[in-house]
């Protein structure tokens, strides 16, 4: 059977990459062209998997759809920093991004671009300078040995 990743299909709905270092944030943009969440991603069916041919800055931009919870009241970023595999699709020619695809292997994957492309690999989230948020655990990954001791000077502080 052939691979159908990325096919665009009738429905208008395919699977793309996120390019790295290709977000907002990383490319520096600023209030005047900064436009919704924006992250540049290679569809497969599309865009050439080497970065010899389609370099990843040279990708279109995609619009990061957010639910109802992202409504100005909020501010909240989409949390797509790049390397995730999305569900993607066109409205009026623009290129939107509705879903990201869950990812629970522990392969940790390539960290920058190789020739200017992520060539569809497994991407470590922990790309572009990204930094582990504080319910990651880096560094010594030793079991602990038992529960847990605070001091009372950790509950004085606790309950200021």
């Amino acid at each position: 059977m052939k691979n159908k990743l990325g096919r665009v299909n009738t429905n208008g709905l395919f699977l793309a990459q996120v390019a790295l270092g290709q977000n907002q944030e990383v490319k520096g943009a600023k209030w005047d062209d900064a436009y919704g969440d924006r992250v540049k991603i290679r569809i497969p069916s599309i865009h050439p998997r080497d970065g010899i041919n389609l370099k990843d800055d040279d990708l279109p931009w995609a619009i990061v759809t957010k639910p109802t919870t992202s409504g100005y009241m909020n501010g909240q970023s989409s949390g797509i920093w790049g390397g995730e595999w999305v569900v993607a699709g066109y409205i009026n020619d623009q290129l939107y991004i509705f879903q990201v695809l869950g990812k629970n292997i522990k392969i940790p994957g390539i960290k920058s671009p190789v020739n200017g492309s992520a060539n569809c690999s497994i991407v470590n989230k922990h790309n572009f300078g990204k930094k582990p948020n504080s319910g990651e655990i880096i560094g010594d990954k030793t079991k602990p040995t038992g529960p847990a001791l605070p001091s009372k000077e950790d509950f004085n502080n606790a309950i200021r």
